[in-house]
């Protein structure tokens, strides 16, 4: 069934990284945009909460709209009672508009941050991995002389141990990259 203008009520967008921060990081960016059209031109505006600025998880759904969402039913059909959701919808601090003389130019910010750390079920593993332990076995040795060479390339890292019957959403973790990469 196609959408109808104006049916489509957005998406998600799964972003996964690709690489692995070699350095712990802290990016902060502010930003200040506008345009011909609306940015210090008269115009209209409501005031609908104090948390507004933010962009999300301000209001929750109203029951009307929330059942429309249920049904399936497209706006279209004629089988929407669209007066109770408008009722729902429009409320004291936003069906009244309010007349701006200048509307003010779009600021944004935003601030990002992440460090790499490790987690292993075994504890004997993380120990050797720290340097608390030695690795005796000699099959190991090699592939602890590779872990430590790649973990040379992170400006710090950290392996913390995690108790195995704790790890459960690890493990699907792992195994989905395993399955990812072929």
């Amino acid at each position: 069934m196609d959408a109808g203008p104006g049916e489509f009520g957005g998406g998600v967008i799964n972003l996964t990284t690709l690489a692995i921060p070699t350095h712990p990081f802290l990016d902060v960016s502010v930003g200040i945009s506008g345009d011909a059209e609306t940015t210090g031109q008269m115009g209209y505006d409501y005031y609908g909460n104090k948390y507004d600025w933010t962009g999300y998880g301000n209001r929750d759904i109203p029951p009307a709209l929330a059942d429309f969402f249920a049904s399936g039913e497209r706006l279209s059909a004629g089988n929407v009672d669209s007066a109770a959701i408008a009722s729902q919808l429009v409320g004291r601090n936003n069906g009244i508009v309010q007349k701006i003389e200048e509307i003010p130019p779009n600021y944004s910010a935003s601030i990002t941050g992440g460090n790499t750390w490790l987690i292993g079920d075994s504890e004997l593993v993380v120990k050797q991995v720290r340097g608390e332990y030695r690795v005796k076995d000699a099959g190991l040795k090699p592939l602890h002389a590779e872990v430590r060479s790649a973990l040379s390339g992170f400006a710090s890292w950290e392996i913390r141990h995690v108790r195995r019957e704790h790890n459960k959403r690890a493990d699907e973790l792992v195994n989905e990259a395993l399955d990812a990469a072929g």
